[in-house]
């Protein structure tokens, strides 16, 4: 038992970033689901602006601000995150997210649960799974080596990883770092996954094949799996690779389109529905057929959607500049106002997944 518990504790030293400033939960136990609140200590000397954030990147690849409050001894700053939530990677900006302190462009760590070891470890993959958009959203310079030499030291500590998705993830790594050398290990773990016959075994062999272009496996792996699970992921994404692929949308092929995704995957979700509707709107834009925007406007789920489309179209006909003359500049006005009316509605009651920052 004290040789767990001390193996627990290495582990979780050995894996602390060198952080010259702290971010940690304010309260012992972090509450799933609510809303925590944490503390921030910046590095000594520092200069904090007014209205400066604090900027997550979490599961999901997901990014959200949150106001930093000034208090005597420290800052202090509250968030709320799905329950799933196992890591954050944070940073903290001024108000125009400029960079103000993201730990050496490493990103200060957080943790949310690690009471055991196992569920530490199940923190530090998802972690090292979520660097790459860490490095987009936080402006950081994580390096696929240093990510490398994470998971080597997961794996001595705990050779079973290897049986996971985790060894999969670092076999992609490494393939970056060496392509010539890494295509046998991964060949190697595709083919050990094909013999498990389920549904996200040879979906993994399939995306593996797929991305070290070993073509002859990959159509077998693909034949196998659209016969096995005809209603699967890949035959998900092969269906709408068809569909995007079709240059000639017209109305008729898109519903059709629609109705015979709802039959072959039973799947009459209004989201899905959505995302085929979207594809008719340029057709009515084209068309000036505002019966029918208005009709589908109605029917989709997303209004971001809606005000990416239209705002698109306005920028095209308006010559994509502001100088150049627009042709039907009284439709454009309309559909203009109605982009404006969308985001507006959207800032005033956001999604869960919103960044309030970015709206």
């Amino acid at each position: 038992m004290k040789k767990s518990i001390v193996l627990f504790f290495l582990l979780a030293f050995t894996f602390s970033f060198a952080q010259n400033g702290k971010m940690k939960l304010k309260n012992a136990e972090f509450k799933s689901g609510q809303e925590n609140e944490f503390i921030y200590e910046s590095p000594k000397g520092l200069v904090i602006p007014e209205n400066a954030i604090v900027t997550i990147a979490y599961e999901g690849y997901l990014s959200k601000s949150f106001p930093l409050a000034k208090n005597e001894a420290n800052y202090t700053f509250k968030i709320k995150v799905p329950n799933s939530t196992e890591v954050l990677y944070l940073a903290v900006n001024d108000a125009k997210k400029n960079t103000i302190d993201n730990n050496g462009e490493k990103g200060y760590v957080i943790y949310l649960n690690n009471t055991t070891k196992g569920a530490l470890e199940n923190a530090q993959i998802k972690e090292l799974n979520l660097a790459d958009f860490a490095n987009y959203a936080l402006k950081l310079k994580i390096s696929s080596a240093e990510s490398i030499k994470r998971y080597d030291e997961l794996f001595k500590q705990n050779p079973k990883l290897k049986e996971t998705d985790a060894y999969k993830d670092y076999l992609f790594l490494l393939y970056r770092e060496n392509k010539e050398e890494t295509t046998p290990k991964l060949i190697q773990l595709a083919e050990k996954l094909e013999t498990k016959k389920d549904e996200k075994s040879l979906n993994a062999a399939y995306n593996i094949y797929y991305a070290v272009n070993k073509a002859d496996k990959l159509n077998t792996t693909k034949n196998l799996v659209l016969t096995k699970y005809p209603q699967g992921e890949v035959a998900k994404n092969e269906f709408w690779k068809g569909f995007y692929e079709n240059k000639d949308k017209t109305e008729s092929f898109v519903l059709e389109s629609l109705k015979s995704y709802n039959t072959k995957f039973s799947d009459h979700s209004t989201e899905t529905d959505s995302r085929f509707y979207s594809q008719l709107l340029p057709i009515y834009l084209k068309n000036k057929d505002t019966l029918n925007l208005a009709k589908y406007e109605n029917l989709i789920v997303d209004k971001f959607t809606i005000a990416n489309v239209y705002n698109n179209y306005a920028w095209d006909a308006s010559g994509q500049d502001l100088t150049t003359p627009a042709k039907d500049i009284d439709f454009i006005e309309q559909i203009s106002k109605k982009t404006v009316l969308i985001v507006k509605e959207r800032m005033a009651n956001p999604k869960e997944s919103d960044d309030p920052a970015q709206l």
